[in-house]
């Protein structure tokens, strides 16, 4: 090393040495810097729950909307819809999100210009991803960790209702078609019968019940 090299790097440190304060100084504003702004940026919690294949018995109700084509717009395999891509957009139809509004009472804890705009919070906070094993994964996003937990549960369970809703509703559509079936048979049984009572009695026929 040259004498001037030498005396440039003693001059280097001397005057780090005397400006060490002011540097120490800007480290330490720089670390209060960050840890207020950690402090200050709300904390974003997330809510996971998986929900596995349904049994063919258990999904008929839903089931049938696939077979209608009514959420086939948009699925994963034109042409191929599955019961999961079935439940991936019941969570995010505007039919649960009005349950999971009335449910929690979000109108009064948004300031927001009505429904659309709690639909679009909706959809921001939520997602749904069907995994590579055949599950389905909903998600849901708060500041709030129990807030996240209790409205990502309640998108479940209002999954499950509305498939015991449509269930129920085949049930008693089934029904209410036998039983008016029935009552249109038995009236014409009865028709078929006075007819006949009357051949008989026109004709002096015997009675076929003796």
């Amino acid at each position: 090393m040259t004498q001037d090299s030498s005396t440039n790097l003693w001059k280097l440190l001397e005057v780090l040495a005397h400006r060490r304060g002011l540097m120490f100084t800007l480290v330490f504003l720089a670390t209060l810097t960050a840890v207020v702004i950690s402090l200050v940026l709300p904390k974003w919690y997330t809510a996971n729950a998986l929900l596995l294949p349904p049994s063919e018995q258990s999904a008929d109700g839903l089931a049938q909307l696939a077979q209608v084509g009514l959420f086939t717009s948009g699925a994963r395999f034109p042409g191929m819809i599955t019961l999961n891509d079935v439940y991936a957009r019941i969570l995010q139809s505007r039919r649960i999100s009005d349950r999971i509004i009335e449910r929690f009472n979000l109108q009064d804890q948004f300031d927001l210009p009505g429904k659309f705009g709690l639909y679009e919070l909706l959809n921001e906070r939520a997602g749904v991803q069907i995994t590579d094993e055949g599950l389905l994964r909903f998600s849901f996003e708060d500041r709030d960790p129990q807030i996240a937990a209790d409205i990502a549960t309640a998108y479940v369970e209002e999954l499950v209702k509305l498939n015991s809703e449509i269930l129920s509703n085949s049930a008693r559509e089934q029904r209410e078609f036998i039983e008016a079936r029935l009552s249109e048979v038995t009236l014409k049984l009865q028709v078929a019968r006075d007819e006949l009572e009357g051949f008989q009695v026109d004709n002096r026929a015997v009675d076929l019940d003796e």
